[in-house]
Protein backbone atom coordinates (compact mmCIF):
# COMPACT_ATOMS: atom_id res chain seq x y z
CA UNK A 1 0.00 0.00 0.00
CA UNK A 2 3.25 2.33 0.70
CA UNK A 3 4.66 1.27 -2.62
CA UNK A 4 1.47 2.10 -4.60
CA UNK A 5 0.84 5.39 -2.45
CA UNK A 6 4.94 6.57 -3.63
CA UNK A 7 4.26 5.19 -6.91
CA UNK A 8 1.90 7.84 -7.31
CA UNK A 9 3.28 10.41 -5.85
CA UNK A 10 5.87 9.78 -7.99
CA UNK A 11 4.08 9.77 -10.95
CA UNK A 12 2.61 13.09 -10.05
CA UNK A 13 6.13 15.03 -9.64
CA UNK A 14 7.31 13.21 -12.97
CA UNK A 15 3.88 14.98 -14.63
CA UNK A 16 4.63 18.31 -12.85
CA UNK A 17 7.90 18.14 -14.43
CA UNK A 18 7.18 17.63 -17.88
CA UNK A 19 4.42 20.88 -17.75
CA UNK A 20 7.27 22.79 -16.38
CA UNK A 21 10.04 21.95 -17.85
CA UNK A 22 9.10 23.40 -21.58
CA UNK A 23 9.17 26.36 -20.39
CA UNK A 24 12.09 26.78 -18.62
CA UNK A 25 14.15 25.36 -21.16
CA UNK A 26 11.84 27.91 -24.01
CA UNK A 27 12.39 30.48 -21.50
CA UNK A 28 16.31 29.68 -21.04
CA UNK A 29 16.81 29.67 -24.70
CA UNK A 30 18.81 32.30 -26.60
CA UNK A 31 16.37 33.18 -29.20
CA UNK A 32 12.99 33.02 -26.69
CA UNK A 33 10.98 36.10 -27.02
CA UNK A 34 10.23 37.83 -23.97
CA UNK A 35 7.05 36.76 -21.86
CA UNK A 36 4.12 38.62 -23.36
CA UNK A 37 0.37 39.67 -20.98
CA UNK A 38 -1.04 36.65 -22.04
CA UNK A 39 1.61 34.20 -21.06
CA UNK A 40 1.24 35.48 -17.34
CA UNK A 41 -1.19 35.68 -14.24
CA UNK A 42 -3.67 38.44 -14.71
CA UNK A 43 -1.92 40.09 -11.71
CA UNK A 44 1.63 40.18 -13.49
CA UNK A 45 0.33 40.80 -16.65
CA UNK A 46 -1.78 44.08 -15.88
CA UNK A 47 1.47 45.52 -14.14
CA UNK A 48 3.83 44.46 -17.40
CA UNK A 49 1.04 45.73 -19.80
CA UNK A 50 0.81 48.98 -17.41
CA UNK A 51 4.61 48.95 -18.02
CA UNK A 52 5.23 48.82 -21.28
CA UNK A 53 2.26 50.98 -22.09
CA UNK A 54 4.45 53.82 -20.30
CA UNK A 55 7.51 53.06 -21.96
CA UNK A 56 6.03 53.32 -25.46
CA UNK A 57 4.35 56.97 -24.25
CA UNK A 58 7.43 58.00 -22.69
CA UNK A 59 8.11 60.12 -25.57
CA UNK A 60 4.77 61.43 -26.61
CA UNK A 61 4.29 62.51 -22.72
CA UNK A 62 7.65 64.73 -21.99
CA UNK A 63 7.42 66.35 -25.60
CA UNK A 64 3.77 67.66 -23.67
CA UNK A 65 3.31 69.72 -20.51
CA UNK A 66 2.85 67.27 -17.52
CA UNK A 67 0.05 69.40 -15.20
CA UNK A 68 0.42 69.28 -11.16
CA UNK A 69 -1.41 66.90 -9.41
CA UNK A 70 -1.45 68.91 -6.46
CA UNK A 71 -1.74 72.49 -7.99
CA UNK A 72 -2.12 75.29 -7.78
CA UNK A 73 -2.93 75.13 -11.62
CA UNK A 74 -2.75 77.38 -14.66
CA UNK A 75 -5.23 78.69 -16.32
CA UNK A 76 -5.25 78.99 -20.44
CA UNK A 77 -7.99 81.70 -22.25
CA UNK A 78 -7.49 82.34 -25.71
CA UNK A 79 -9.30 85.37 -26.96
CA UNK A 80 -9.23 84.11 -30.32
CA UNK A 81 -8.43 80.49 -31.75
CA UNK A 82 -9.83 81.22 -35.78
CA UNK A 83 -8.58 83.63 -38.04
CA UNK A 84 -10.23 83.84 -41.17
CA UNK A 85 -7.62 85.65 -43.46
CA UNK A 86 -10.35 86.81 -46.15
CA UNK A 87 -8.56 85.78 -50.00
CA UNK A 88 -4.27 85.79 -50.80
CA UNK A 89 -2.64 85.24 -53.71
CA UNK A 90 -0.98 81.77 -54.92
CA UNK A 91 2.53 81.71 -54.08
CA UNK A 92 2.51 84.23 -51.14
CA UNK A 93 3.14 84.06 -47.50
CA UNK A 94 0.65 85.55 -44.84
CA UNK A 95 0.80 85.40 -40.79
CA UNK A 96 -1.27 85.99 -37.70
CA UNK A 97 -0.19 86.18 -34.20
CA UNK A 98 -2.45 84.45 -31.42
CA UNK A 99 -2.54 85.91 -27.85
CA UNK A 100 -2.67 83.43 -25.09
CA UNK A 101 -3.24 84.40 -21.83
CA UNK A 102 -2.38 82.69 -17.93
CA UNK A 103 -5.68 83.40 -15.67
CA UNK A 104 -4.43 80.91 -13.34
CA UNK A 105 -2.30 80.83 -9.66
CA UNK A 106 0.71 78.95 -11.66
CA UNK A 107 3.13 79.41 -14.59
CA UNK A 108 1.67 77.98 -18.30
CA UNK A 109 3.59 75.82 -20.08
CA UNK A 110 2.80 75.77 -23.86
CA UNK A 111 4.64 73.56 -26.79
CA UNK A 112 3.59 73.99 -30.26
CA UNK A 113 2.01 70.34 -31.43
CA UNK A 114 2.25 69.70 -35.48
CA UNK A 115 0.19 71.84 -37.92
CA UNK A 116 -1.64 69.99 -40.05
CA UNK A 117 -0.10 70.76 -43.40
CA UNK A 118 3.84 71.21 -44.13
CA UNK A 119 2.52 74.95 -46.05
CA UNK A 120 1.73 76.15 -42.40
CA UNK A 121 4.29 76.39 -39.16
CA UNK A 122 3.78 77.29 -35.19
CA UNK A 123 6.13 79.11 -33.24
CA UNK A 124 4.58 79.78 -29.40
CA UNK A 125 6.99 82.70 -27.44
CA UNK A 126 7.33 82.54 -24.38
CA UNK A 127 7.14 78.59 -23.22
CA UNK A 128 6.55 79.13 -19.94
CA UNK A 129 3.71 82.20 -19.38
CA UNK A 130 3.78 83.39 -15.50
CA UNK A 131 -0.01 84.14 -14.02
CA UNK A 132 -1.69 87.46 -15.26
CA UNK A 133 0.56 87.51 -18.11
CA UNK A 134 0.26 86.44 -21.84
CA UNK A 135 2.37 84.56 -24.55
CA UNK A 136 1.64 84.59 -28.16
CA UNK A 137 1.29 82.18 -30.85
CA UNK A 138 2.54 83.12 -34.56
CA UNK A 139 1.55 81.26 -37.19
CA UNK A 140 2.94 81.05 -41.08
CA UNK A 141 1.71 79.71 -44.03
CA UNK A 142 1.80 79.49 -47.92
CA UNK A 143 -0.74 79.73 -50.41
CA UNK A 144 0.98 76.96 -52.90
CA UNK A 145 -2.13 75.99 -54.41
CA UNK A 146 -5.71 77.67 -55.57
CA UNK A 147 -8.40 76.78 -53.40
CA UNK A 148 -11.33 77.96 -51.98
CA UNK A 149 -11.52 76.31 -48.86
CA UNK A 150 -7.64 76.71 -47.04
CA UNK A 151 -8.27 75.34 -43.19
CA UNK A 152 -4.95 74.42 -41.47
CA UNK A 153 -4.11 74.75 -38.19
CA UNK A 154 -2.70 72.04 -35.30
CA UNK A 155 -2.86 71.67 -31.41
CA UNK A 156 -0.93 73.88 -28.68
CA UNK A 157 -0.41 71.54 -25.55
CA UNK A 158 -0.81 72.82 -22.17
CA UNK A 159 -0.28 71.76 -18.68
CA UNK A 160 -3.69 73.60 -17.75
CA UNK A 161 -5.69 70.52 -16.35
CA UNK A 162 -8.56 71.27 -17.67
CA UNK A 163 -7.43 71.96 -21.19
CA UNK A 164 -4.41 70.25 -22.03
CA UNK A 165 -4.96 70.98 -25.53
CA UNK A 166 -6.04 73.76 -27.62
CA UNK A 167 -6.33 73.97 -31.40
CA UNK A 168 -5.63 77.09 -33.57
CA UNK A 169 -6.96 77.11 -37.43
CA UNK A 170 -6.19 79.15 -39.79
CA UNK A 171 -8.60 79.72 -43.27
CA UNK A 172 -9.79 81.39 -46.59
CA UNK A 173 -9.43 81.65 -49.81
CA UNK A 174 -6.07 81.12 -51.97
CA UNK A 175 -6.56 82.85 -55.45
CA UNK A 176 -4.82 83.47 -58.39
CA UNK A 177 -3.72 86.86 -59.07
CA UNK A 178 -5.33 86.93 -62.33
CA UNK A 179 -9.36 85.11 -62.96
CA UNK A 180 -10.87 83.84 -66.25
CA UNK A 181 -14.17 83.15 -66.35
CA UNK A 182 -15.30 80.83 -67.32
CA UNK A 183 -12.46 79.11 -65.84
CA UNK A 184 -10.41 76.74 -68.26
CA UNK A 185 -11.17 76.82 -72.19
CA UNK A 186 -13.39 79.14 -73.98
CA UNK A 187 -15.99 77.29 -75.67
CA UNK A 188 -17.65 78.96 -78.40
CA UNK A 189 -19.63 76.03 -79.21
CA UNK A 190 -21.47 75.04 -82.89
CA UNK A 191 -21.24 77.86 -85.20
CA UNK A 192 -23.82 77.29 -87.42
CA UNK A 193 -25.00 78.35 -90.83
CA UNK A 194 -22.90 81.40 -92.60
CA UNK A 195 -23.48 84.12 -89.75
CA UNK A 196 -20.42 84.06 -86.90
CA UNK A 197 -21.36 83.95 -83.51
CA UNK A 198 -19.67 85.79 -80.41
CA UNK A 199 -19.44 85.36 -76.62
CA UNK A 200 -17.97 87.24 -74.10
CA UNK A 201 -15.60 86.36 -70.91
CA UNK A 202 -13.82 88.25 -68.02
CA UNK A 203 -10.26 88.81 -66.74
CA UNK A 204 -10.55 89.95 -62.99
CA UNK A 205 -8.28 90.65 -60.22
CA UNK A 206 -9.20 90.10 -56.81
CA UNK A 207 -5.40 91.59 -55.30
CA UNK A 208 -4.54 94.75 -57.84
CA UNK A 209 -6.75 97.60 -58.00
CA UNK A 210 -5.49 98.60 -61.49
CA UNK A 211 -5.75 96.27 -64.42
CA UNK A 212 -4.59 97.40 -67.62
CA UNK A 213 -4.48 94.97 -71.20
CA UNK A 214 -2.16 96.41 -73.63
CA UNK A 215 -2.59 94.19 -76.21
CA UNK A 216 -4.43 90.62 -76.47
CA UNK A 217 -3.25 88.37 -79.88
CA UNK A 218 -4.58 85.27 -81.39
CA UNK A 219 -3.83 82.86 -84.47
CA UNK A 220 -6.73 81.58 -86.14
CA UNK A 221 -7.65 84.43 -88.73
CA UNK A 222 -11.51 83.54 -87.78
CA UNK A 223 -10.97 84.49 -84.27
CA UNK A 224 -11.34 88.20 -83.27
CA UNK A 225 -11.57 90.12 -80.21
CA UNK A 226 -12.29 93.13 -78.35
CA UNK A 227 -12.52 93.99 -74.59
CA UNK A 228 -14.02 97.30 -72.40
CA UNK A 229 -13.20 97.51 -68.43
CA UNK A 230 -15.75 96.11 -66.57
CA UNK A 231 -18.17 98.61 -64.46
CA UNK A 232 -17.96 99.14 -60.95
CA UNK A 233 -21.14 97.21 -60.18
CA UNK A 234 -20.11 94.38 -62.12
CA UNK A 235 -16.82 94.08 -60.12
CA UNK A 236 -18.98 94.29 -56.67
CA UNK A 237 -20.54 91.05 -58.17
CA UNK A 238 -17.78 89.28 -58.93
CA UNK A 239 -15.86 90.81 -55.41
CA UNK A 240 -13.09 92.02 -57.54
CA UNK A 241 -10.61 95.16 -57.31
CA UNK A 242 -10.12 95.27 -61.60
CA UNK A 243 -11.52 93.39 -64.48
CA UNK A 244 -11.83 93.45 -68.02
CA UNK A 245 -14.80 92.01 -70.58
CA UNK A 246 -13.51 90.24 -73.35
CA UNK A 247 -15.72 89.73 -76.50
CA UNK A 248 -14.65 86.82 -78.51
CA UNK A 249 -16.39 86.69 -82.38
CA UNK A 250 -15.94 83.40 -84.09
CA UNK A 251 -17.19 83.16 -88.28
CA UNK A 252 -17.54 80.40 -89.73
CA UNK A 253 -14.96 80.30 -92.46
CA UNK A 254 -12.77 77.68 -90.65
CA UNK A 255 -13.16 74.38 -91.92
CA UNK A 256 -15.64 72.02 -90.94
CA UNK A 257 -14.72 70.47 -87.71
CA UNK A 258 -12.97 71.61 -84.19
CA UNK A 259 -11.09 74.85 -84.30
CA UNK A 260 -8.38 74.88 -81.50
CA UNK A 261 -6.93 79.19 -80.83
CA UNK A 262 -5.28 80.70 -78.10
CA UNK A 263 -5.85 84.18 -76.64
CA UNK A 264 -2.94 85.53 -75.28
CA UNK A 265 -3.60 88.56 -73.46
CA UNK A 266 -0.59 91.05 -71.86
CA UNK A 267 -1.59 92.70 -68.54
CA UNK A 268 1.02 95.21 -67.76
CA UNK A 269 0.61 94.88 -64.05
CA UNK A 270 1.43 91.02 -64.35
CA UNK A 271 4.98 89.77 -65.64
CA UNK A 272 3.46 86.21 -67.35
CA UNK A 273 1.40 86.28 -70.59
CA UNK A 274 -2.27 84.78 -69.58
CA UNK A 275 -3.06 82.62 -72.36
CA UNK A 276 -6.69 81.49 -72.73
CA UNK A 277 -8.15 78.59 -74.93
CA UNK A 278 -10.71 78.93 -77.20
CA UNK A 279 -12.41 76.22 -78.98
CA UNK A 280 -15.36 76.43 -81.57
CA UNK A 281 -17.21 73.79 -84.11
CA UNK A 282 -18.41 73.93 -87.59
CA UNK A 283 -20.68 70.58 -88.29
CA UNK A 284 -20.98 71.21 -91.99
CA UNK A 285 -22.94 68.78 -94.05
CA UNK A 286 -21.20 66.09 -93.43
CA UNK A 287 -21.71 64.44 -89.57
CA UNK A 288 -19.62 62.38 -87.67
CA UNK A 289 -21.53 59.67 -85.50
CA UNK A 290 -19.49 57.34 -83.49
CA UNK A 291 -21.02 53.75 -83.70
CA UNK A 292 -21.25 50.87 -80.73
CA UNK A 293 -17.93 49.42 -79.47
CA UNK A 294 -15.60 52.04 -81.11
CA UNK A 295 -13.92 55.20 -79.37
CA UNK A 296 -14.77 57.79 -81.67
CA UNK A 297 -14.15 61.72 -81.26
CA UNK A 298 -16.59 63.78 -83.94
CA UNK A 299 -15.27 66.77 -82.95
CA UNK A 300 -11.53 66.08 -83.76
CA UNK A 301 -12.27 63.17 -85.70
CA UNK A 302 -10.03 60.82 -84.07
CA UNK A 303 -10.58 57.05 -83.81
CA UNK A 304 -9.08 55.62 -80.47
CA UNK A 305 -8.06 51.83 -81.52
CA UNK A 306 -6.40 51.21 -77.71
CA UNK A 307 -3.62 48.38 -77.70
CA UNK A 308 -2.96 45.19 -79.55
CA UNK A 309 -0.61 42.89 -80.80
CA UNK A 310 0.92 43.58 -84.03
CA UNK A 311 0.27 39.79 -85.52
CA UNK A 312 -3.65 40.41 -85.30
CA UNK A 313 -4.14 44.21 -86.10
CA UNK A 314 -6.92 46.36 -85.56
CA UNK A 315 -10.29 47.89 -87.12
CA UNK A 316 -12.68 50.54 -86.00
CA UNK A 317 -15.66 51.95 -87.73
CA UNK A 318 -17.52 55.22 -87.22
CA UNK A 319 -20.52 56.88 -89.44
CA UNK A 320 -21.12 59.67 -92.05
CA UNK A 321 -24.62 61.48 -92.06
CA UNK A 322 -24.78 63.38 -95.57
CA UNK A 323 -27.23 65.81 -95.97
CA UNK A 324 -28.82 64.50 -99.55
CA UNK A 325 -30.33 68.24 -99.84
CA UNK A 326 -27.14 69.55 -100.15
CA UNK A 327 -25.44 66.67 -101.91
CA UNK A 328 -27.96 64.10 -103.40
CA UNK A 329 -25.27 62.11 -105.28
CA UNK A 330 -23.84 59.03 -103.12
CA UNK A 331 -20.38 59.74 -101.72
CA UNK A 332 -17.33 58.39 -103.19
CA UNK A 333 -13.81 58.32 -101.87
CA UNK A 334 -11.68 59.31 -104.84
CA UNK A 335 -8.27 59.11 -103.31
CA UNK A 336 -6.93 58.33 -99.62
CA UNK A 337 -3.85 59.59 -98.50
CA UNK A 338 -2.40 57.43 -95.02
CA UNK A 339 0.47 57.96 -92.65
CA UNK A 340 1.99 55.29 -92.07
CA UNK A 341 0.75 54.28 -96.08
CA UNK A 342 -0.46 50.99 -94.49
CA UNK A 343 -3.87 52.01 -93.20
CA UNK A 344 -6.67 51.31 -94.88
CA UNK A 345 -10.06 53.07 -95.38
CA UNK A 346 -13.36 51.90 -96.83
CA UNK A 347 -16.67 53.61 -97.14
CA UNK A 348 -20.26 51.77 -97.91
CA UNK A 349 -23.86 53.13 -98.00
CA UNK A 350 -26.07 51.92 -94.86
CA UNK A 351 -29.48 51.31 -96.83
CA UNK A 352 -31.33 53.62 -98.38
CA UNK A 353 -31.69 57.27 -97.25
CA UNK A 354 -33.60 58.35 -94.96
CA UNK A 355 -35.71 61.36 -95.41
CA UNK A 356 -32.76 63.61 -96.27
CA UNK A 357 -30.26 61.79 -94.27
CA UNK A 358 -27.89 58.93 -96.43
CA UNK A 359 -26.08 56.96 -93.58
CA UNK A 360 -22.47 55.72 -94.50
CA UNK A 361 -20.07 53.05 -92.53
CA UNK A 362 -16.94 53.84 -92.64
CA UNK A 363 -14.29 50.86 -91.67
CA UNK A 364 -10.52 51.76 -90.52
CA UNK A 365 -7.63 49.22 -90.39
CA UNK A 366 -4.44 48.62 -89.35
CA UNK A 367 -3.60 45.25 -90.96
CA UNK A 368 -1.66 42.54 -89.57
CA UNK A 369 2.10 42.05 -89.20
CA UNK A 370 2.83 45.51 -89.42
CA UNK A 371 5.17 47.70 -87.68
CA UNK A 372 5.21 47.84 -83.35
CA UNK A 373 4.51 51.82 -82.82
CA UNK A 374 2.71 53.67 -80.71
CA UNK A 375 0.65 56.58 -82.11
CA UNK A 376 -0.70 59.32 -79.30
CA UNK A 377 -2.69 62.17 -79.50
CA UNK A 378 0.13 64.16 -79.85
CA UNK A 379 1.62 62.96 -82.96
CA UNK A 380 -1.61 60.54 -84.26
CA UNK A 381 -1.96 58.85 -87.45
CA UNK A 382 -3.56 60.41 -89.89
CA UNK A 383 -5.60 59.48 -93.11
CA UNK A 384 -6.97 62.03 -95.91
CA UNK A 385 -9.91 61.21 -98.06
CA UNK A 386 -10.12 63.46 -101.28
CA UNK A 387 -14.22 62.79 -101.63
CA UNK A 388 -16.71 63.59 -104.42
CA UNK A 389 -18.83 66.45 -102.21
CA UNK A 390 -19.18 69.50 -103.34
CA UNK A 391 -18.92 71.45 -100.40
CA UNK A 392 -16.54 68.79 -98.38
CA UNK A 393 -14.19 67.49 -100.87
CA UNK A 394 -11.27 66.73 -98.35
CA UNK A 395 -11.49 64.86 -94.79
CA UNK A 396 -8.90 64.38 -92.45
CA UNK A 397 -9.07 61.43 -90.25
CA UNK A 398 -6.70 60.88 -86.96
CA UNK A 399 -6.33 57.48 -85.56
CA UNK A 400 -4.24 57.09 -81.86
CA UNK A 401 -3.22 53.28 -81.08
CA UNK A 402 -0.39 51.32 -79.76
CA UNK A 403 0.81 48.42 -81.61
CA UNK A 404 2.99 46.37 -79.65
Amino acid sequence: MIGFKNSRLQLRRMVFLLLILPGFWASAGCNSEPSTASDLPDWLAAGQANSSSANEKTNEITDKPVPSKTGPHPKIEAPETDFQFGQMRVGTHMQHEFRILNKGEAPLKLVAGKPTCKCTQFEVSPSEVPPGESATLKVEWHGKDETTSFQHGGLVHTNDPLRPSIRFNVGGTVDATLVTQPEGFWDAGDVPGDDPISFQGIVISRFLPELTITNVTNTSESVSVDYEKMTDSQLGEMDAQSGWKIRVTVRPDFPVGRLDDTLKVTVAEVDELLEIPVVAQRQGDIRFVPMRGTSFNPNTRTLNLGQFPVSRGRTGDFMLLVNTEVFPEELEILEVESSPKSLKLNLEPIGKPAGTIARYKVTVKVPQGGLREEKRKDSPATIRCLTNHTTEPEILLKLVYSAF
